[in-house]
C-alpha cells in the first residue's frame, strides 16, 4: 500500500482596491511516498524512518501557495521559491472555521500490522487520523506570505512526525502503538548500547 498525504495548497487573487491578496479557493496536492513494507522486520522499520526525511523533502518542493495578478500566476513551494513546472492535479480541499480562523485539517497515517502464526508481522490495513491544523487565511499581502510558508511547513513536519504503526500481537492482547520519533529513540539508544 502507497503512502499518501494531503498537503493544501492556497490559491489568493490580488485586488487592487484592497492592494491585497483575497483567498480564492483551497485545493489539495497529493504527496505520495514509497509503498508500506508488507512484512515489518527491524531493517523496513528502521527504512521507515528514513523515509520521513526523503518524504519532509518532497512535500516542501510540492506547491504551497499560487498568487495570481492579472495575467501572471505566480506558485511557491514551503521554502517560498517558485515552482516553474506547471501546477500538478488538484482537488477542493474542505476549509473550515473555528473562531473565524479559517483553516484545514490535515490527516496522517497509521498502519495497522498483525502477527501471522509463522511469526512475521504482516500489514493488514492503513487509517488515516487528524493530527493538526493549518491555517489558511483570507487575505495577506507580499510581506506575509513566507509567514504563511513557515507555519504550513511546521504543520507538515507534525504531520509526518506522528506518522504511526500499530503493532498486533495476539487477540485480545493490547496492540503496541510506535511513532517515527519512537522508532528513532530506539534506533539511537539500540546503538549507543552496541558501542
Amino acid at each position: 500500500m502507497a503512502q499518501r498525504f494531503f498537503l493544501p495548497v492556497s490559491v489568493y487573487s490580488y485586488d487592487r482596491r484592497s492592494k491585497r491578496y483575497l483567498l480564492k479557493a483551497c485545493l489539495q496536492c497529493s504527496v505520495d511516498g514509497p509503498p508500506l513494507p508488507k512484512v515489518l522486520t527491524c531493517g523496513a522499520g528502521l527504512g521507515l524512518m528514513g523515509e520521513n526525511v526523503e518524504l519532509l523533502k518532497t512535500a516542501m518542493r510540492a506547491p504551497a501557495i499560487v498568487l495570481t495578478n492579472g495575467n501572471r500566476t505566480v506558485v511557491y513551494d514551503a521554502s517560498c521559491e517558485e515552482i516553474k513546472t506547471p501546477l500538478p492535479p488538484t482537488s477542493p480541499m474542505r476549509l473550515l472555521r473555528a473562531y473565524e480562523l479559517p483553516h484545514v485539517n490535515l490527516n496522517t497515517l497509521i498502519a495497522h500490522y498483525r502477527l501471522r502464526s509463522d511469526g512475521a508481522l504482516v500489514l493488514t490495513n492503513t487509517e488515516r487520523l487528524h493530527c493538526t491544523m493549518c491555517h489558511v487565511p483570507d487575505e495577506m499581502d507580499l510581506g506575509y506570505v513566507r509567514h504563511h510558508l513557515d507555519s504550513r511547513a511546521r504543520a507538515i513536519r507534525k504531520l509526518l512526525r506522528d506518522r504511526r504503526i500499530v503493532v498486533e500481537r495476539a487477540r485480545g492482547e493490547q496492540p503496541s502503538v510506535f511513532s517515527c520519533e519512537t522508532l528513532r529513540r530506539s534506533e539511537a539508544e539500540f546503538r549507543q548500547r552496541s558501542k
